[in-house]
Parts: C-alpha cells; sequence; structure tokens
C-alpha cells in the first residue's frame, strides 16, 4: 500500500511541483525531495552500525555466538543458553517438541526454537495474533505454558506436557526469572529426567 501511494506521490511531486513556472517554489521541492533521498540511503548504513554493534565481533557463521556475551535485560548471562542450544543441535535428533517460556515479540524469547529448529509451543504470542487474526489459540496455549511451569503440581504439568505432546522441557535464567517462584520448576524432577545441565543453572529435562 505506501509503494503504490509512494509511487503516485512521486509522479504528482513532478509534474505539479517539479516543473512550477515559480522558482522558490520549483527549488523548495527540490530541497525536500533530495533531503527525503539522503534520508533513505542514510537509514540502511546508520542502522546496520546500531545493529551490529558497530561490526565490533569477529565475523562468522554462527548466529547465536552473541549469546556468549550477551547480557538479557542487562542482569541475566545468555551464555548458560548458549551452551544448551549447541548440545541440544549436537545431540537432539528428529524435531520432538521442546517447552520454553513465551515472552514479548522482538526480545530474547523464542531463542531456543529459534536457534535450533525444533518445535515449541509458543513463542512470540503477538506474531500469532499478527498472521492468525485472532488470539484464541494463543491466549490458550499462553495459558497453558504459564501453567506447566508455575504449578507445584506435578501431576498436572505432565498431564499437560502429554496434552501438547512435549517431550523435553527447558529451564535457563527467562523461564527462572519468569516462573521460578516457591520452587515451582523443581517438581519436572519427579516425572522427567534431566538430560543436560551446565554451571549457568541451565537444564534440559526429557520425559520418561
Amino acid at each position: 500500500m505506501y509503494s503504490i501511494a509512494a509511487a503516485y506521490s512521486f509522479f504528482w511531486i513532478k509534474h505539479f511541483y517539479l516543473r512550477h513556472k515559480h522558482a522558490a517554489i520549483r527549488w523548495s521541492w527540490y530541497t525536500v525531495f533530495i533531503l527525503l533521498i539522503a534520508a533513505g540511503m542514510f537509514y540502511p548504513f546508520a542502522a546496520s552500525s546500531v545493529k551490529t554493534g558497530g561490526f565490533s565481533r569477529p565475523m562468522e557463521l554462527d548466529g547465536s555466538a552473541f549469546l556468549k556475551d550477551r547480557m538479557y535485560e542487562g542482569r541475566m548471562p545468555a551464555i548458560g543458553d548458549y551452551e544448551a542450544i549447541q548440545w541440544l543441535k549436537q545431540n537432539i535428533k528428529g524435531k520432538p517438541v521442546i517447552l520454553e517460556a513465551w515472552g514479548g515479540e522482538y526480545t530474547e524469547y523464542a531463542r531456543i526454537t529459534s536457534f535450533t529448529g525444533l518445535p515449541t509451543v509458543l513463542g512470540w504470542p503477538g506474531h500469532e495474533l499478527q498472521w492468525r487474526g485472532n488470539y484464541d489459540e494463543a491466549g490458550r496455549r499462553q495459558g497453558i505454558v504459564s501453567k506447566i511451569y508455575e504449578t507445584p503440581d506435578a501431576n498436572e504439568a505432565m498431564q499437560l506436557l502429554n496434552q501438547l505432546n512435549v517431550e523435553y522441557v527447558y529451564v535457563g535464567v527467562l523461564e527462572r526469572d519468569k516462573f521460578g517462584g516457591a520452587g515451582n520448576l523443581d517438581k519436572f524432577r519427579q516425572f522427567m529426567d534431566v538430560v543436560y545441565t551446565n554451571k549457568y543453572d541451565t537444564i534440559i529435562y526429557k520425559k520418561r
């Protein structure tokens, strides 16, 4: 829609203002036109520098490498996630469902499914709303995922995991920050096996 409007606007400005008989009006529009084009050409360079941290990191093919020294929200180290992601990519075969915390779009949430390709129950609810046109299924799953992590009842958590066909449960810094109150995350040990852990308190559980 914007591209169509821009094409028509360019045609309209060119024929009615850039050819105006009064030089002052004509050159005013030339100036505006040049400034707009210059701003558009400047953006890719400025945005690239900001997004890449001024190209300060060495170039590599590992898109998750930035997690090694990343701090979520300026306080939670992401290196535990990085190490767990490498383990998942090297050891998990097929496409089993792995549960992780849901979170806001354009945030660190959904990082496990993003970097491993493994399916999850829900990543960014806002994007599901955008593509589906309604929030029914995303809202239902959001509630179930929260319940699985928050409930202290191991039987309830197990039933919900079976309902969603989840084989692995991921517990990292974001899960602990979002759902970790009152030791609710320890219940998974009652009916799942720990298949991975690291010194950053990252744990991956597998259904027995």
